[in-house]
């Protein structure tokens, strides 16, 4: 096969997306090479890679005539935009040679991590990169008048087509035009911070709005950012908006109240826009004083230009946010007589949410949102995810809610961690080992933490100890200054140690990992498993490395060779407990718990919230010893690792 045999076959897979079967020699000697060195095949991959191409087998080796397939490397899902690939080769702020691979996710990607962690500079650099390009592809000569701040690679489908881009040239050699970006670029930004609208939006809005008072007409900005102050003209979009989604979300905070209308106006702003469609929008507005939600429909119906919400929106935006030529400076909006400016903050992030979710984004669109998920009622948070979820739509989210994550599909996460992403696997094997109750952002917050680890058998064992820390913290010097992670390791024996083995390899290595067991059977079984006596009587700490083990310290009232969590309650607590379970049969005997032990047990763990510091002293044995561990104050044996 010569190289104009070979490239044609290329061309078809990469316009088609279909693949095509040819041989190893094809390939190799296709290239112009008689071997397959090492020199040889890195040309070769370097062919491949520059046509976004993948075999189905390794071509390095084997038999050199077996037949091999070559592919489009990337899946093109639909039509509708989505964002594959994002590699930042430079610097940007703290994201240092970042790669982001998001081409499993579906409808959107949620980034995921603490304050400072890089989740907003990812935003802003993708915002960076779109402002260069867009401006590579309408202006002449503009790839050297708005070269990005870093060098880049970004990968996307759009239409049905890949795309690739690296430093505002396509792979493919293709010049780059508007067709080949998102249709827009929709930003919600929910910081006080307006570095990215001054940066990156504000400067094409203003071009934007510098052409719509030169000509008549209307076009969307291609870079639209919408912070919380634009939820009233948001809402009154909403209001206009027919849609069954739109309406059903009003209603959700309206509850079907009788609606008023009333805008107030900057009269000597009119002027600015004299001449153009936004004055005689404003005029036709002013016909009346305020409205209902039918009667402003029925107004906004009658301007010829606007012929969707999207289009309302621009206008009620153009008209309210440049100080300079606002002319709408106010509006009030009141169901029942009750104001809209009573919503809570929440609230007014999920009109804005749905605003651009449901009316000012489509298929061909990207939607990036800044921890859309603060201030939302926790009942509300599985709705937001719903909405990111919307079926031709494609969003970037950052947050770092444990409880919003709990609604997101694992394959729609990405960690980020002081500017680089986090193994996802190891993240998973967090919330397996926890059985699910540990989720990927606190996975992720437990394994970056410095803070001493403590490693229970239990989910009960890690309650008690957390309440006991709350309610002694007035009698204890110290507990108010406690801060301790916590892990259960789902039982003790055989389940300890593998736990201990899959944990060890993600911890850091400075951190202090301090491992408690029950003081019975399990417990002295566990100890023997990992290397130590394995005898119920050995009250040493052990410790290997900054790992240190031990089975309960006793309370001085308990004489039993066996000791469990629930011995730091006191006998007569316990004793009061059971001496109700009896009472409660009658004295029946046939009706007595068959499993006394269990049902005192179960009794303890739900009363959790009911307890007083009396009841918890008992533990301040335990939290005493950790603390002696943690502050180097404990007599150990070192054990070799």
């Amino acid at each position: 096969m010569t190289r104009e045999e070979l490239d044609k076959i290329v061309s078809v897979i990469k316009t088609t997306k279909e693949p095509k079967t040819i041989t190893k020699r094809d390939l190799v000697e296709g290239l112009g090479c008689q071997k397959r060195t090492s020199h040889n095949c890195e040309y070769i991959d370097d062919y491949l890679e520059r046509n976004v191409l993948k075999c189905d087998k390794d071509y390095k080796t084997g038999y050199i005539d077996e037949p091999i397939t070559l592919s489009f490397k990337y899946p093109i899902k639909s039509n509708n935009f989505q964002l594959y690939f994002l590699h930042i080769k430079g610097k940007y702020k703290n994201l240092h040679n970042f790669k982001m691979n998001i081409l499993n996710t579906n409808n959107y990607c949620c980034i995921i991590g603490i304050n400072g962690s890089g989740k907003s500079n990812v935003l802003e650099a993708i915002s960076a990169i779109f402002y260069s390009l867009y401006h590579i592809a309408t202006l002449t000569n503009g790839i050297k008048k708005y070269p990005c701040d870093f060098s880049y690679t970004i990968s996307y489908i759009l239409n049905g087509e890949f795309y690739e881009i690296s430093d505002g040239i396509s792979y493919d050699g293709k010049k780059l035009t508007k067709e080949m970006l998102p249709k827009n670029i929709i930003a919600s930004y929910s910081g006080e911070d307006k570095r990215l609208w001054e940066r990156y939006y504000k400067p094409i809005y203003d071009k934007h709005c510098s052409k719509i008072i030169a000509l008549q007409g209307f076009t969307p900005p291609f870079m639209l950012y919408i912070d919380r102050q634009e939820w009233e003209i948001a809402l009154l979009t909403l209001l206009f908006s027919e849609d069954r989604d739109v309406v059903e979300f009003v209603r959700s905070i309206t509850h079907d109240k009788p609606c008023k209308i009333k805008l107030y106006y900057n009269t000597t702003n009119i002027r600015k826009w004299e001449g153009t469609e936004v004055e005689a929008f404003i005029e036709k507005l002013r016909e009346n004083s305020d409205y209902s939600i039918t009667t402003f429909r029925d107004t906004i119906n009658e301007i010829s230009f606007i012929d969707r919400p999207s289009t309302l929106f621009y206008y009620l935006y153009k008209c309210s946010t440049s100080i300079d030529s606002r002319v709408i400076r106010k509006v009030d909006i009141r169901f029942g007589g009750v104001s809209m400016e009573e919503l809570s903050e929440g609230e007014k992030k999920m009109i804005i949410v749905n605003t651009i979710i449901h009316i000012l984004s489509n298929n061909e669109s990207l939607c990036l949102f800044d921890e859309p998920d603060s201030h939302i009622h926790v009942g509300r948070k599985e709705e937001l995810e719903k909405l990111f979820n919307t079926d031709n739509r494609y969003s970037i989210i950052t947050t770092h809610s444990p409880t919003f994550l709990r609604k997101v599909s694992d394959q729609n996460i990405r960690s980020l961690n002081n500017g680089e992403l986090e193994n996802i696997d190891k993240l998973k094997q967090i919330k397996e080992l926890s059985g699910g109750i540990i989720n990927y952002f606190e996975g992720a917050l437990l394994l970056n933490s410095c803070n001493p680890l403590i490693l229970v058998e239990g989910i009960g064992d890690v309650n008690y100890i957390r309440k006991a820390i709350e309610l002694l913290q007035s009698r204890h010097d110290g507990y108010s200054k406690i801060s301790w992670d916590f892990l259960f390791m789902g039982g003790a024996g055989e389940n300890a140690k593998q736990f201990i083995e899959k944990i060890g390899q993600y911890i850091l290595e400075q951190r202090k990992v301090i491992v408690v067991f029950d003081r019975d059977e399990s417990g002295a079984e566990a100890m023997k498993k990992l290397g130590f006596t394995g005898n119920r009587e050995d009250y040493k700490t052990y410790k290997k490395g900054n790992w240190y083990y031990l089975m309960l310290p006793k309370t001085s009232k308990h004489y039993d060779v066996d000791f469990t969590i629930e011995d730091y309650f006191s006998i007569e607590y316990k004793k009061k407990i059971a001496q109700q379970k009896i009472e409660e049969t009658g004295g029946y005997f046939k009706k007595l718990p068959r499993d006394l032990r269990q049902n005192v047990k179960d009794t303890l763990g739900n009363q959790i919230d009911q307890y007083t510091a009396d009841d918890m002293e008992g533990f301040s044995v335990l939290i005493d010893k950790i603390l002696n561990i943690v502050n180097e104050r404990e007599i150990v044996e070192e054990m070799a690792e």
